[in-house]
């Protein structure tokens, strides 16, 4: 039964990863900013003219004003902060999942290693490969006491999505 709601899990993780990577298909991203006549990096500037972290141009998920991992109200008051260097870009809530995606330098696998060091207690947790779950990305699956979670790469950074039982 554990495996049935796991995949229950890693299902609705990805239609949910779907619909951000959706919804985030105008972000400018370091493969193809906008320049103008002069060779300047005209998405860096606008992006600077209206409050957007410099480190968010480079993820793939976008980014979108005053996001607040406070939002994401499946999260237990205990949960982690994310790992050092890492910038909030954008958070989605109201559904049955809840989003943050993150900007970060850090290699996917220290990130992981930074979340399974730090998970409070009671969660079960696992790491699969693209080819395992059959999404092509690696993750970080977790459960327990009222949540369920995946962590997975985007360009630039990670994805935490989150639903609560």
């Amino acid at each position: 039964m554990r495996g049935g709601r796991v995949l229950l899990a890693s299902l609705v993780v990805t239609a949910a990863l779907s619909l951000v990577a959706c919804g985030a298909a105008d972000a400018p991203t370091s493969e193809s900013p906008a320049t103008s006549d002069t060779g300047s990096d005209q998405s860096t500037r606008d992006s600077h003219d209206i409050g957007m972290p410099e480190e968010c141009t480079r993820v793939s998920a976008g980014w979108l004003p005053g996001a607040d991992i406070a939002d994401v109200e499946a999260l237990p008051a205990d949960w982690p902060a994310p790992p050092d260097g890492s910038t909030l870009c954008m958070t989605l809530s109201g559904g049955s999942t809840e989003t943050a995606a993150y900007a970060s330098p850090l290699p996917i696998e220290d990130v992981f290693a930074h979340y399974e060091a730090n998970l409070p207690p009671g969660l079960t947790v696992a790491r699969s490969t693209g080819e395992e779950n059959g999404t092509g990305y690696d993750t970080l699956d977790g459960e327990g006491a009222g949540i369920s979670f995946q962590i997975r790469r985007n360009d630039g950074g990670f994805t935490l999505v989150v639903a609560g039982s």
